[in-house]
């Protein structure tokens, strides 16, 4: 079995992981999430899945402004129906923000799906000269599809306990040098075998605290993980599996920085769309 693990190790691999086949009480937990890469790129097409810029607006849709500070948004992500499984073609999911301190230091969001007709754009309000670390640099995006499991703040005791006994660096297939030998498993299953860091649409939130189990105030039924946005799209402890491969042009976060390296994290509810959202940082 581990000699299985040590020969297989692609984040791009669609091959059944052995993830499972080592813990297959993880088995049933697999997801596929999308990995949104950004790339610095000038002038992308407004009705394009990107990070800042122009966004597109159907006629009659109203600009939204924050209530608290009375500015208009900042288009932090805009995603093409097209571009994502099993979307909607001829939509768009967007998300606006003021840049502006919040409470527990978290901006104000704006998630919505608009359609995507007419030739009227969102220009937004992309400048804040006291808040430049959330407003984003334009970016097209590249989706990657990856197979994740869930992060080890989702997993109950016993699950934590298998992990810690099987998950160690040998097991997992890192060369040595790859990976510090005395990390504990648990970490190194976190950063690099269960959920993708970075910009991501669906799959397993990679917390970095405890989980978030949101339940639809209207429906009451638990919500799901639409989205992350993130300070980044891998650290030092997580590059082994997710950061840049040898090849690969270079892409960075879209230089935005939310709280101390932190992420957000949208959920959805799947009956009535309903949003919400959790921040956290380290």
């Amino acid at each position: 079995m581990f000699d299985l693990i040590r020969s297989w190790w692609s984040r791009r691999d669609d091959e059944p992981t052995p993830v499972a086949t080592a813990l297959p009480a993880l088995a049933r937990m697999r997801r596929t999430g999308y990995r949104l890469h950004p790339y610095r790129a000038d002038g992308v097409d407004p009705t394009a899945s990107k990070i800042g810029g122009l966004f597109h607006r159907p006629p009659g849709c109203a600009d939204p402004r924050c209530p608290e500070h009375g500015r208009g948004l900042v288009n932090i992500l805009q995603l093409r129906g097209e571009d994502i499984p099993g979307w909607k073609p001829r939509t768009l999911l967007q998300v606006l923000w003021c840049p502006r301190d919040h409470e527990q230091a978290c901006p104000h969001l704006i998630v919505r799906r608009v359609s995507v007709q007419g030739a009227d754009t969102i220009v937004g309000d992309n400048t804040d000269p006291e808040w430049p670390g959330l407003i984003p640099a334009e970016s097209r995006i590249t989706v990657e599809a990856v197979q994740e499991y869930p992060s080890l703040f989702a997993l109950d005791e016993t699950q934590q306990e298998q992990v810690d006994r099987v998950a160690n660096w040998a097991v997992w297939g890192a060369r040595e040098g790859d990976y510090d030998e005395e990390d504990a498993a648990g970490a190194f299953y976190m950063n690099n075998l269960s959920a993708a860091p970075g910009w991501k649409v669906g799959g397993w939130p990679a917390w970095i605290q405890a989980a978030w189990r949101p339940t639809c105030p209207h429906c009451t039924i638990p919500m799901v993980h639409l989205l992350t946005i993130s300070s980044g799209m891998a650290d030092g402890g997580s590059a082994w599996r997710w950061g840049r491969r040898q090849g690969e042009p270079g892409y960075d976060a879209a230089d935005i920085m939310i709280g101390d390296c932190g992420s957000i994290y949208v959920f959805e509810c799947p009956t009535c769309r309903h949003f919400d959202w959790n921040f956290q940082c380290s």
